[in-house]
């Protein structure tokens, strides 16, 4: 809607010309296109073909298609594809030919919500519909009317860490629009992405840096203590050599710099020239309420000021009187348009498009100092203080009238911090002696806090500010860490939108390669579904070149339809192009199969690694192992070195020992794992394994044996060199004794002690090599217990010295992510206190059904 300025009335100053369907004037105009998908073609990539009919796809394309595709695809800005239907997001220059295009091409409105947008008030609008894109606390929604965004109820979502980081005391913290966070030290910033754990650092002048700001394309703008503004490494203006505090974007081009309260300039960095007092003059309170908009208030002459600057660097200036005995001490912003005034009991709403204003008088509790923690989480509710009991004051006006409440309490002392999020909700930390993070809803119920159980902020730490970034994350400072926390949504709970959001991130970077598992855990029993998703994230593997995660879904997929020959010629296709012959041939071997004639070869005589069991006791494992692999391995006997500490329990392990031996096998009793190094000096043993390592069911006995595994682990680290192997499988259960089994064995502090790190877990057992059977330690008694078996899978990392001390910081610094992402945790209530074997590894399982085809190396 259009408005004109009338000089005459002041208190109702802006005027309705006529009603039109997008409301601002010269803002592009948004509109999509909703299309059902194929149900034939990959629902991940749009790009992707089909491997059984890549070379026909696209010429079956109709020439109106083709011409429609040309004529609107300098207009895309953005897309979101669910499993029924992809949505793809036009922007249009507002003119008369909009309602022509959006009819002959069947395109529908799209209805942007009326909500603060976290970092960048400047955002364009085709920014704005990207940023709802990608901020996890919104989801599409296609209506009779057109398409709308919706936030997800607070309440159906918890909160988790997602990285961390250090960052120098007394540092200038800035939150980019892209989600990169930039901190600064001394006349040096260092820019965090923190999704893909990278940085850049840059300097800037030789004095300290005392604000960042950053133009529309992500260059930072540095102001210091000399007054100095710096963009693109070159300093473009000094004033006087006063300290610059602030920098904040109006527009494009229009920067205000705030030296102090009281003195500021608005600087056009394109002309490199700062704008006359004459042309705007900036009261000390205003906020920026979106890109050319600008609204403070004066509480001198008692007017609230609106600046409206076009892509030209023209100014109109408006002002609404906000009465003789008005006391407004503070300005919030509420939306884009919209901005919240807080005074002496008094509270006042503006929308700056209609001009209609709202007063509530007598509001309890509200303070009237410009400090105070008025912050609105929509238009009809804020909240206008806080308790020392740990709980906020509000107040909410609707249908029923005007009233002020108190939120549930949560969390100790006092609210330290707090950040309006995208979904109308509010975090706040507390005095962090507890639980230390806490989330309101507007009806101020706590639908989270973080838990001894579940604790996100230490509990002798204080947070010092929170802040919302685009994508609906978190960012929590205190001392000198930065922490980043995600929200998530609870499972069962609304899993329509979890799917939509995964295949969202899919699409803008299918190199995510962790998230096709959680997708596929999402479909359940829809096995097609899976099965899609699965192939699609072998395409992405390969795209990547990583095998580790191709060679993981070719087998899911395959496990789902073992008879579709899909997934064996989309992986053959790439390993035809790799030096990975020993992995081709499986997959060959797999077509032939399946009925196909292959030019799989016989299989080579080239050796195998050598490989150690240590504890074998019946000799399943090595029986069952060489079972399957004696089509592709047919070298593999003569690699293995099996050992026991007893001698054969009885004749059926005799028997099975003879056959192992006749095929090749070398068989070892009375070798303890302990002395590895002393039974195999001066040898190579590049893969060592132990399933199920156990001593005596007595106490004593079982605390003693503790001992073993750290020396296991110095002992292999003498007989191997950095990239070799241990594999240690523990009988897991779903009731804790997992954690407990890792502390029996003490898997964490032998690996770190001996600097090996963790960098695969997968299932274990007899599904994984039919034929071995898991029994107890000195007899041929089936284990009968229930629960599962894991194998944790080890690499040396480099030499070690034995008995060199252990630490977490040095277990946390061996790990790897892009090898395997976990966790070093400790259920110890107090972990200053607990020792490294008190500490167990908490990550996924990997579905792999054999370590085997690793690389062509390993063999």
């Amino acid at each position: 809607m259009r408005y004109a300025f009338d000089s005459k009335e002041k208190n109702r100053i802006l005027l309705p010309i006529q009603k039109k369907e997008h409301t601002v004037t010269g803002q592009p105009i948004i509109f999509a296109e909703v299309s059902p998908n194929d149900s034939h073609e990959y629902p991940l990539d749009s790009d992707a073909e089909s491997p059984q009919d890549s070379s026909s796809s696209s010429s079956s394309s109709s020439s109106s298609s083709a011409s429609k595709q040309s004529l609107l695809s300098d207009h895309v800005i953005g897309f979101h594809a669910t499993p029924e239907r992809t949505f793809t997001f036009y922007s249009f220059p507002h003119d008369s030919n909009c309602e022509q295009l959006r009819s002959k091409h069947h395109l529908v409105p799209v209805v942007l919500p009326e909500v603060s947008y976290p970092i960048a008030s400047t955002f364009s609008i085709d920014r704005k519909l990207q940023f709802l894109l990608r901020n996890l606390h919104f989801k599409v929604d296609l209506l009779e009317k057109g398409v709308s965004f919706a936030q997800i109820p607070p309440q159906h979502k918890t909160w988790e860490i997602f990285r961390k980081r250090e960052v120098p005391a007394s540092t200038q913290i800035f939150y980019h629009a892209n989600g990169r966070i930039s901190f600064s030290q001394f006349n040096t910033v260092t820019t965090w992405d923190y999704h893909s754990e990278t940085f850049a650092v840059s300097s800037f002048g030789s004095s300290e840096i005392t604000a960042l700001a950053e133009m529309p394309s992500g260059e930072l703008i540095v102001g210091n203590q000399q007054g100095e503004l710096w963009i693109q490494g070159e300093c473009i203006h000094r004033e006087d050599e006063r300290s610059i505090k602030k920098i904040s974007p109006i527009n494009q081009s229009l920067y205000v710099i705030q030296f102090s309260e009281l003195k500021k300039i608005v600087f056009d960095i394109e002309k490199k020239s700062t704008l006359p007092e004459t042309e705007v003059k900036l009261p000390w309170h205003f906020k920026i309420l979106r890109s050319g908009l600008v609204v403070g208030f004066d509480y001198k002459e008692k007017l609230l000021k609106i600046w409206e600057v076009d892509s030209k660097g023209t100014w109109t200036l408006k002002e609404h009187s906000l009465g003789e005995d008005s006391e407004f001490k503070t300005i919030k912003k509420i939306s884009d348009t919209s901005v919240l005034l807080g005074g002496r009991k008094t509270l006042m709403t503006v929308d700056t498009s209609s001009g209609e204003s709202k007063t509530y008088k007598d509001v309890k509790d509200l303070k009237s100092d410009y400090r105070s923690p008025l912050k609105p989480l929509d238009n009809q509710t804020f909240v206008i203080a806080t308790t020392t009991a740990v709980s906020l004051k509000m107040f909410s006006v609707d249908n029923a009238g005007e009233r002020t409440f108190e939120s549930a309490r949560s969390g100790n002392w006092s609210v330290l911090a707090s950040t309006r999020l995208s979904d109308g909700s509010l975090m706040y930390a507390s005095d962090s002696r507890g639980a230390g993070l806490h989330v309101v809803d507007r009806e101020g119920n706590v639908v989270f806090s973080d838990s001894r159980e579940n604790e996100i902020v230490p509990s002798d730490q204080q947070v010092s500010s929170l802040k919302e970034l685009p994508n609906g994350f978190v960012a929590v400072h205190w001392n000198q860490t930065l922490l980043i926390i995600k929200p998530r949504l609870i499972q069962g709970v609304d899993k329509k939108y979890q799917i939509e959001k995964i295949l969202l991130e899919i699409r803008h970077n299918p190199a995510q390669l962790e998230l096709y598992d959680e997708l596929a855990a999402l479909y359940e029993e829809e096995s097609d579904k899976q099965y899609q998703t699965f192939l699609a994230g072998l395409e992405a593997a390969i795209k990547e070149n990583n095998l580790y995660f191709a060679r993981r879904f070719y087998e899911k997929a395959r496990k789902i339809q073992p008879d579709n020959q899909h997934p064996c010629l989309l992986f053959l296709s790439y390993l035809r192009t790799t030096t990975y012959r020993k992995q081709r041939r499986l997959v060959l071997l797999d077509l032939e199969r399946l009925g196909h004639k292959t030019e799989a070869k016989s299989p080579d005589s080239k050796g195998c690694k050598k490989r150690l069991f240590v504890g074998e006791g019946t000799f399943t494992y090595s029986a069952a192992l060489l079972k399957k692999h004696r089509t592709t391995h047919p070298t593999l006997p003569e690699a293995l070195i099996a050992t026991e500490l007893l001698g054969p329990i009885d004749e059926g392990v005799k028997k099975r020992v003879t056959a192992l031996v006749k095929q090749g096998v070398t068989v070892f009793f009375g070798i303890d794992g302990q002395q590895i190094h002393q039974s195999f000096k001066g040898q190579r043993m590049p893969r060592i394994h132990w399933n199920c390592p156990y001593g005596e069911s007595d106490g004593e006995s079982r605390i003693a044996f503790k001992e073993v595994i750290p020396k296991f682990f110095q002992s292999c680290s003498t007989v191997q060199l950095a990239g070799d192997r241990i594999h240690i499988t523990l009988m897991q259960h779903e009731d804790g004794y997992s954690i407990y089994r890792q502390k029996e064995n003490p898997i964490v502090l032998g690996a770190t002690q001996a600097n090996y790190r963790l960098i695969r877990k997968r299932a274990f057992g007899s599904e994984r090599y039919p034929g071995y059977e898991h029994a107890k330690t000195g007899s041929t008694a089936a284990y009968s217990k229930g629960g599962v078996e894991r194998e944790f899978v080890f690499e040396k990392v480099e030499a070690t010295t034995a008995g060199a001390p252990a630490s977490l910081e040095r277990a946390k610094a061996l790990r790897d992510p892009t090898q395997k992402a976990y966790e070093i945790k400790t259920d110890k209530e107090d972990p200053t206190s607990a020792g490294l074997d008190e500490y167990y590894f908490e990550c996924s399982t990997d579905d792999d059904s054999s370590d085997y085809y690793e690389s062509d190396n390993d063999q």
